[in-house]
């Protein structure tokens, strides 16, 4: 089983979007707020119609610069959201697919501890791919992403993952068993 670390620095995709709880919000915003680990609100994003927002780059942790990201939807039945850099020399594309993703086996594990924050890794986990990597032609994908948090966050990411489900998603469910 494959993780791809969503954060799209290098060859490794390390996806971290964030959008604030807020009634009204769009699918793109939560897909970026649950992504970013709750760390970029939703006011500080800027909206591109209904389908598309900008998220700035933002720091997790001390040394994780994530750069500025144009979130869109991609395919608003299948639930499948794509993340791209701003300015890059590489090509690179992340696409999650919400519709695969198993809510109940959504889960989280703490991964680093300071005097400043603590920083959680969130899994996200499907039966089915949920999520496709593209670094310059070379694709990958995985039936599950994870991405780092402040575990301060979690509750409302949390939050946020139930609003993407009870608004616009279709939450998968177990088929067997592993």
């Amino acid at each position: 089983m494959k993780t791809f670390r969503c954060a799209i620095l290098g060859f490794t995709v390390t996806i971290l979007l964030s959008a604030s709880q807020s009634i009204g919000q769009t699918l793109p915003q939560t897909a970026a707020y649950i992504l970013s680990g709750g760390i970029v609100e939703v006011k500080d994003m800027k909206t591109d119609g209904d389908d598309t927002v900008y998220v700035p780059s933002f720091m997790i942790g001390l040394t994780n610069m994530i750069p500025a990201m144009a979130v869109h939807v991609s395919n608003r039945e299948r639930c499948e959201i794509t993340f791209e850099p701003v300015k890059s020399d590489q090509v690179k594309r992340v696409s999650v697919y919400f519709n695969n993703v198993i809510p109940t086996e959504t889960r989280n594990q703490l991964t680093a501890k300071n005097q400043l924050q603590s920083i959680s890794t969130f899994y996200l986990i499907g039966e089915e791919q949920v999520v496709c990597a593209e670094v310059n032609g070379n694709k990958g994908c995985s039936r599950t992403l994870d991405t780092p948090a402040y575990t301060e966050n979690l509750p409302r990411v949390y939050k946020a993952i139930d609003y993407l489900f009870s608004k616009f998603c279709s939450p998968s469910r177990r088929k067997g068993a592993f």
